[in-house]
């Protein structure tokens, strides 16, 4: 059933208050008020907080309890139908409320009705069994074509007939008021609309659904062949690329329904969404399943209508569930959020089963025991993939990916066979950061590298417990990863720089066990505020400051803070700024391209303008890129 259908069916049933959450005003205006003269020729009067009402009355602006109570005293016979705009914001006030609920009671029996129009829903609980909710849809294909034809009729056209319609289907998902932006956009650009203009349809989709907070856009470059192994899954995608043209359904086969992958963390399920979406040449739209969760009554499932809405105004699309198993995790248990996870979760899987659409879902989990069985029964998915460790032979072609991505012409020059030997039990994720950590190793000694740093990366240190002090998020990440599958104890602290990391280590007591340790490390490291001296690469723009190459750059725990040609003066006006009332220690660490003298006349400096009771010292510690590091506790 469309909207003018159930809109028509609700007003001839004398439903009193009527919810609409669309972003589309001027559109849903003009549907309603078509749909109202066939009903008998129903007036449609609207209102706004800062308009009041749109012929004349005089009453009712700013003020919406004045509203309300004009709507109770008109005649009964009149049919008129009352369009609010915007006013879920004052549904939370205690009156505006009874008062909603009253007259809901009084028009029944009328030939008056409310339909308050909202970008959001937002209905309190005890107007929910007072109010009828209506789906006012994205626009069809059909009013697209009409659309775009109309308003294209008297500017240039620069494509054929099959290019037109390539360009109106690029347009799904998107709102007349959008569509008439990009437009003008087009036109303004060139002077004529053309095929060159779908990357502005492309940047304003993405606009729109990070707009929503429930999805978001991929840009995917992964392709099948950036998967090393998975020779089934990529087989069984490749057969299907073609499943969603014209000529396969004029054949009769029906749209794949989507995947379920499941495996261990880092084994490539999330690579393997992405893959698909660039294999079929399909935007993807990532979920994650917390982001539909609402703190208000019915906002959840709001949020879900919302989701399938775009996804299937968006299709063909691929939409990625990133770790399903965690966003509906106890299922069925006690629900702590007045069943809202339960309802959300029924609603997906009911649109799972029944939909009709082309969106290919490709869902990931970690743990299909916390699955709910019902997720994973026929129907909802074409195939379940389970994604194990790599065999050997998988191995060696990961490793080949990777190392062709770092030095495609040398790949040759590594023992692949004994890379994958030495890495039984690895994870495709930790693979990866194996050759990073080689990597860093041979950049640290200005050569390139090798096998052998490599293996060394691999074989770690021979202790019963290993302390992990990562210098960045990305290194955390995988760092937890690997902890899961050690066969040893180990601890990562979530050190975020190279200070806090050396900090961490000087606050370890061999004395104590892991546990203490660990508490007093990241004590220690918290404590910790991180300076860096480096330069810029290239020209760019960061907050609004303009970079020129080779320029040096101060940043404070991450943040450019300045700009300067100087190396030495950049530095101490950095840790003076850096040195606050309660800080004890300043410890300044020299890189390798930093002479000796030079690191020492700058910590005499820094020593000069810092405060008495503030311990200034030097470490030279050899780094490339970054001139200086500067750790103030």
């Amino acid at each position: 059933m469309n909207f003018r259908e159930e809109f028509n069916l609700s007003i001839r049933a004398r439903c009193a208050v009527l919810y609409v959450t669309t972003r589309e005003e001027e559109r849903l205006l003009s549907v309603v008020k078509d749909c109202a003269a066939e009903l008998e020729n129903m007036r449609v009067v609207s209102w706004d907080f800062a308009s009041g009402f749109d012929v004349g009355v005089a009453v009712g602006k700013g003020n919406p309890i004045a509203v309300l109570d004009f709507i109770a005293k008109e005649p009964a016979d009149t049919p008129i139908l009352y369009v609010l705009k915007d006013f879920h914001r004052f549904l939370e006030d205690n009156m505006v409320c009874r008062m909603v609920k009253n007259l809901a009671a009084q028009l029944k029996p009328q030939q008056k009705s409310i339909l308050i129009v909202s970008p959001v829903y937002k209905v309190p609980e005890e107007l929910t069994s007072s109010v009828s909710v209506l789906e006012f849809q994205l626009p069809t294909l059909p009013e697209l074509r009409e659309y775009i034809t109309n308003i294209t009729q008297n500017v240039v056209v620069d494509m054929d007939k099959e290019g037109f319609e390539q360009f109106v289907r690029a347009f799904q998902g998107l709102t007349i008021s959008t569509v008439k932006t990009i437009l003008s956009k087009a036109l303004a650009r060139s002077g004529k609309i053309s095929l060159n203009d779908l990357q502005l349809v492309l940047e304003e989709k993405k606009q729109v659904i990070r707009k929503t907070q429930v999805l978001e856009f991929f840009n995917a470059e992964e392709t099948m062949g950036s998967i090393g192994g998975m020779d089934v899954l990529k087989s069984w995608i490749i057969t299907r690329g073609m499943a969603f043209s014209e000529q396969a359904q004029q054949f009769g086969l029906p749209y794949p329904k989507g995947v379920l992958i499941v495996g261990i963390q880092g084994t490539g399920k999330s690579l393997c969404a992405k893959a698909i979406s660039q294999q079929w040449h399909m935007p993807l739209l990532r979920l994650d399943v917390g982001r539909l969760m609402g703190s208000y009554v019915g906002e959840s499932e709001a949020r879900t209508r919302e989701m399938i809405q775009i996804a299937e105004a968006m299709a063909p699309c691929v939409l990625w569930i990133d770790e399903v198993d965690k966003g509906f995790a106890g299922i069925g248990g006690v629900q702590g959020d007045s069943g809202a996870q339960a309802r959300v979760f029924g609603s997906l899987i009911t649109w799972m089963q029944e939909k009709k659409s082309p969106v290919f879902i490709v869902a990931t989990a970690n743990n299909i025991e916390q699955l709910p069985p019902e997720f994973m029964r026929k129907g909802r998915f074409d195939e379940i993939f389970f994604v194990n460790l790599p065999t050997e032979k998988e191995r060696v072609e990961i490793f080949r990916l990777h190392i062709s991505r770092r030095r495609d012409i040398a790949v040759k020059n590594y023992d692949l066979a004994a890379l994958a030997k030495e890495t039984k039990g690895f994870s495709g994720a930790e693979i990866e950061q194996v050759i990073n950590d080689a990597m860093f190793q041979a950049f640290s000694q200005q050569r390139d590298f090798t096998t052998e740093d490599i293996l060394a990366a691999i074989q770690s240190v021979p202790a019963k417990t290993v302390f992990v002090l990562p210098n960045n998020k990305n290194i955390i990440m995988a760092a937890e990863q690997a902890q899961k599958l050690a066969d040893r104890q180990v601890v990562v602290l979530p050190t975020r720089t190279v200070p806090m990391g050396i900090t961490a280590l000087l606050n370890f007591d061999p004395s104590v066990n892991a546990e203490t340790n660990t508490i007093n490390m990241m004590a220690a490291a918290d404590k910790v505020s991180t300076g860096l001296i480096t330069y810029a690469a290239r020209d760019s723009e960061y907050d609004g400051k303009r970079i020129r190459k080779g320029e040096i750059m101060a940043l404070e725990n991450g943040k450019i803070v300045s700009t300067s040609t100087d190396i030495t003066k950049a530095t101490y006006r950095l840790a003076r700024n850096m040195c606050k009332k309660d800080s004890s220690f300043v410890t300044i660490i020299s890189g390798c391209d930093v002479s000796d003298e030079d690191a020492e006349k700058v910590t005499e400096i820094v020593k000069a303008k810092c405060p008495n009771h503030v311990e200034v010292s030097h470490i030279r510690g050899g780094q490339p890129v970054y001139y200086y590091m500067i750790s103030v506790e």
